[in-house]
């Protein structure tokens, strides 16, 4: 038996570093607090939401909801960073990460969750390849194959509760890798690869004849991330499994666009909001362009089985608007 032809098939998820570098590509979600001032006379005003009474002279408003200013002190978020109560301009991610927009603007981030690594993520760990992690990712790093294996079970089983695409059977390689041999394997230029999916099949000569061989499936996930973005990025391989298997010859946005929808389905089942958020506010063109086009297309469709059945014969994505 004798291999002839080598087809290599090879997918990657990239760290986007870009979605949370600067304060302006983080979007606030309209809960910015307003300092406003009421008028006594106007009739049909609202009550603080707190303490319920009418609102004379100054309020707050904060999430489109009207506060009395010492109301609202009592309970506004706090800056991560600083933990004093936010006026004013404001940064916000994940739905429950609040910072002063300065305070989140100087601060250094963490390579993992982008998040600043300064305040309530419990300080900078630097790892022997370069990158930063906060304190609270560095205390879920995966670091060890027999615990990346255990999260490989509980990936697989996340794709088939939540995304009905059963690829337990299926014979997969996993490996963990440090920062430089995950970029060097990948071939990828990049600050830094999380996880990447390399699918062989060998055309065999048996008898005269050629047959292609079974595929031959290595799924890579980047050393030390935390624990909840390992489980993340191993649903984005696993769909990329599920890609050679039904529809290997999608376009770059429609391929990484719809595993970034079904790592950000699980993640969200997971109430993993921050990882989610990432996901969401990603500006690559093709994996977070991607990602908002396939959600835009999917919810004008029917539902996800129908989708996925359809998706099996897609090449690209519809044009945006």
């Amino acid at each position: 038996m004798r291999t002839l032809r080598e087809l290599g098939v090879l997918f990657a998820l990239l760290l986007p570093l870009g979605a949370c570098q600067s304060s302006d590509k983080v979007p606030d979600k309209g809960k910015r607090p307003e300092l406003k001032s009421s008028n006594p006379t106007v009739r049909g005003r609202r009550p603080c939401v707190h303490c319920h009474q009418n609102i004379d002279g100054s309020y707050v408003v904060y999430n489109k909801k009207q506060f009395h200013k010492e109301c609202y002190l009592r309970v506004a978020p706090r800056c991560g960073i600083c933990q004093r109560s936010i006026f004013g301009s404001a940064t916000t991610l994940g739905e429950r990460y609040n910072y002063h927009t300065p305070c989140f603007s100087r601060s250094p981030r963490c390579d993992a969750c982008s998040l600043p690594t300064e305040g309530s993520r419990g300080g900078v760990t630097k790892l022997s390849d370069g990158r930063k992690h906060c304190g609270e990712c560095q205390g879920t790093a995966i670091n060890t194959l027999n615990d990346a294996r255990s999260l490989f079970s509980t990936a697989l089983l996340e794709l088939h509760r939540n995304l009905d695409i059963d690829l337990r059977s299926v014979p997969i390689e996993l490996k963990l890798a440090d920062r430089a041999s995950m970029s060097k394997l990948a071939d990828f230029k990049a600050p830094i690869v999380k996880g990447f999916t390399v699918a062989e099949r060998k055309d065999v000569k048996i008898g005269g004849r050629f047959y292609q061989g079974p595929w031959k499936i290595t799924i890579w996930v980047l050393k030390s991330l935390p624990r909840e973005a390992v489980i993340g990025v191993m649903v984005h391989e696993l769909f990329h499994v599920w890609q050679v298997q039904n529809c290997p010859t999608q376009s770059p946005p429609l391929r990484e666009g719809s595993a970034n929808y079904a790592q950000w389905r699980v993640l969200k089942k997971r109430q993993q909001m921050l990882w989610a958020a990432l996901i969401e506010m990603d500006p690559d063109p093709v994996y977070g362009g991607g990602f908002r086009r396939f959600q835009s297309w999917l919810q004008k469709d029917e539902a996800w089985g129908a989708a996925l059945a359809k998706l099996r014969q897609m090449k690209d994505l519809p044009a945006s608007n």
